[in-house]
């Protein structure tokens, strides 16, 4: 399988050269994700990790994943977990994690910033968390990061301080925080709880950016609709566009168009320079998108590739500018689903992500 990465950087940083971009050459990858400037994969064979680019100081070695073989990744800003090969379930995180996840074994999982939540592997399918939101004072329970506690859950994504899963009958259930918007006029951040799905709406696929959520509607259609913070254009889904897959960035959401051209389209970011970086290449057909902080890697065939090679680096970045609305995740947080399901997205990155396209049984 061939990956191509093309995107920018958070602000302030140069483009030029970036090294989560290049996808290691001589490496076969059945998945990629991405966080804020790192991308992470799962190689084919070995259900080894690797994971390259920047490695910040804060994100405590999210380039040096654990030596143990994964079944699925999820990538987060400064934080991946992952569940294990091998059929215990049980789930491993690195870099710049809050706490270790709890001793059970879970069918999904999905990094937020300083949070993850995965689904319980039993008949209960209910959704644990672990990590901090970032609202609650060292030492003390952070009830913002508590699930709803009598559903049963089938996939779960999470964003910078929140996370959302799908009910087994395709219910969009959020709980903890988002965005509400930058600045006020005493110059305070505000936030405010993020919602669930809208109502009477069921998903069959859901990717979250880190105050956004899109999900692909269960109308056979691929119709897409977005909720949360939109202060960059991040749920105004293009129209007329329909979707098989979604993959969620920090401010915006890029997907795979319905109609078999294997053409992707982004929206959001529509005020950040760092956009005109994440307009996907017009002559490339995909098969699998992971989103990054402000990054996307997406698999196609050698045959649909320009150079046939599973090695790129930055693509050029456009002259023009994308009109809004087009969109990504500050990490991705892709959707994962369960180990007979599919895997999606940050995820911060990467993430990544919706592998409904290749990731359909137990194992890749």
């Amino acid at each position: 399988m061939t990956w191509k990465c093309w995107g920018g950087c958070i602000s302030g940083s140069s483009c030029i050269g970036t090294p989560w971009l290049t996808v290691p050459p001589d490496e076969d990858f059945q998945l990629l994700m991405g966080g804020e400037e790192y991308t992470c994969g799962i190689l084919s064979g070995s259900f080894a990790v690797k994971c390259w680019g920047t490695g910040w100081p804060y994100q405590q070695g999210i380039l040096a994943p654990p030596s143990v073989p994964f079944h699925s990744i999820s990538t987060g800003q400064s934080q991946a977990c992952g569940i294990q090969a091998g059929g215990s379930g049980r789930i491993k995180c690195w870099g710049a994690i809050a706490s270790l996840p709890p001793d059970l074994s879970f069918s999904a999982v999905a990094a937020g910033t300083a949070h993850a939540c995965g689904i319980v592997d039993n008949r209960s399918a209910r959704v644990a968390c672990w990590g901090s939101s970032g609202f609650a004072p060292p030492g003390i329970r952070d009830t913002r990061l508590e699930p709803p506690r009598t559903y049963r859950f089938k996939a779960i994504t999470s964003g910078r301080h929140s996370s959302c899963a799908l009910t087994v009958t395709g219910v969009a259930m959020c709980w903890g925080f988002r965005l509400a918007r930058s600045m006020t006029t005493t110059g305070e951040t505000v936030y405010m709880p993020m919602e669930n799905g809208p109502m009477g709406s069921t998903f069959q696929f859901i990717s979250q950016g880190f105050d956004h959520v899109c999900g692909i509607l269960n109308d056979g259609l691929g119709n897409v609709k977005c909720w949360g913070s939109d202060h960059h254009g991040q749920t105004r889904v293009p129209r007329a566009s329909t979707f098989q897959t979604l993959a969620s960035g920090s401010d915006y959401t890029c997907g795979l168009l319905a109609d078999g051209s294997g053409k992707a389209v982004c929206w959001g970011n529509s005020e950040l320079v760092e956009f005109r970086a994440l307009v996907p290449p017009a002559d490339l057909r995909f098969a699998v998108l992971g989103a990054g902080s402000n990054h996307v890697c997406a698999a196609c065939s050698a045959s649909d590739c320009l150079d046939g090679n599973s090695s790129t680096s930055a693509l050029p970045m456009p002259t023009d500018r994308p009109r809004s609305p087009v969109r990504q995740s500050h990490f991705r947080l892709p959707v994962a689903q369960g180990r007979r399901g599919t895997l999606a997205g940050f995820g911060l990155i990467l993430v990544i992500l919706s592998l409904a396209a290749i990731v359909k049984s137990e194992g890749f």
